[in-house]
């Protein structure tokens, strides 16, 4: 039974045997999340301030008016501020005099426990060698800031300029980031220039896959995007013809095939001009065109148009069918 665990816990800290201790509450808070006295008991035992931390935590979850877990709570919180501060400056300072290797251990330590310091991340972007490394830094810099603009400006230059997404998707699987790797290594596997590189990613892919239990995280290419939406008014454009030309292809027009293209024309140019981009996903227009809502506007505008016009022509002719019937059928 649980609760046997936690007395037995609570038995074996008068006795000093703290580590048997600290292993059976972590047992029982496995089965037992609510019992804010086990998380106050573990929250001694375990050894690392971030453990320690997240025990409190959990502990005023439960129950906010615990004022020793809420003046705890403050000063290792307090801590944890002094030496994130003191681990940045050292980090700097490495830095400045040239000790890179030093200076990234510092500023890796420094994100690990303040994963919103934009300096550090910035500080990172700067020291990391591996152009994918710079592009993960400087987006763990722009989640901690969206503001600022510089950030988001290196960050475009190098989407832009670095094209392999196999080098990507592995970056982001070491800093843990296994979806946006997942979305990398389907990219790559499909589109990568180099046959080994699509075989690799590929099998990336898979290892991927199985270390997630097999859970796939499906991903949307907007290639896809734009093929299933372009078949539609096309689609229907056809039916209302044929419909109009008492469903026979032979009594189609000459004008109707030079107008389906038109419709399907501007239907690839009204959805390509608001497609929005999602990690390395490709767009048929770039980046200098998405970012330009008046030229978004002008192209959506002209999609519209160029699937519309030919709608009204087949629209108003089954419009003078049908008089032409009532008069007929009605003199």
């Amino acid at each position: 039974m649980p609760e046997q665990l936690f007395r037995q816990a609570q038995k074996l800290v008068k006795q000093g045997q703290l580590e048997q201790a600290r292993g059976l509450l972590l047992r029982y808070v496995e089965q037992e999340e609510g019992n804010e006295l086990a998380w106050l008991l573990l929250s001694d035992l375990v050894e690392s301030r971030e453990d320690k931390l997240i025990a409190l935590e959990n502990a005023l979850t439960i129950n906010p008016n615990l004022i020793r877990a809420q003046n705890r709570l403050v000063q290792l919180r307090g801590e944890r501020q002094q030496t994130v501060a003191e681990k940045f400056k050292q980090g700097e300072t490495a830095v400045k005099v040239g000790l890179r290797v030093e200076a990234m251990r510092l500023l890796q330590e420094v994100v690990q426990a303040e994963p919103n310091h934009e300096q550090a991340w910035l500080l990172l972007s700067q020291i990391v060698t591996a152009v994918e490394d710079k592009i993960i830094a400087l987006e763990a810099a722009q989640r901690a800031n969206p503001r600022n603009e510089q950030t988001a400006y290196q960050l475009t230059q190098l989407r832009q300029n670095h094209s392999s997404d196999l080098a990507v998707g592995t970056a982001y699987e070491a800093h843990g980031e296994l979806q946006k790797a997942l979305a990398a290594y389907t990219f790559a596997a499909g589109h990568a220039p180099v046959a080994a590189d699509r075989l690799i990613a590929q099998k990336k892919l898979d290892e991927l896959r199985q270390q997630l239990g097999g859970k796939e995280i499906k991903t949307t290419s907007p290639a896809m995007t734009l093929l299933r939406f372009m078949i539609g008014p096309p689609l229907i454009y056809t039916i209302l013809s044929l419909l109009q030309n008492g469903l026979s292809l032979n009594q189609l027009p000459p004008r109707f095939f030079w107008e389906l293209l038109t419709v399907w024309f501007g239907t690839v140019l009204f959805i390509a001009a608001n497609q929005k981009p999602h990690g390395q996903e490709e767009t048929l227009f770039g980046p200098e065109i998405l970012e330009d809502w008046r030229l978004r506007g002008l192209l959506t505008l002209l999609g519209l148009l160029l699937v519309l016009v030919p709608f009204v022509f087949v629209l108003w002719g089954g419009v003078g069918q049908f008089l032409v019937w009532k008069t007929a059928v009605f003199p």
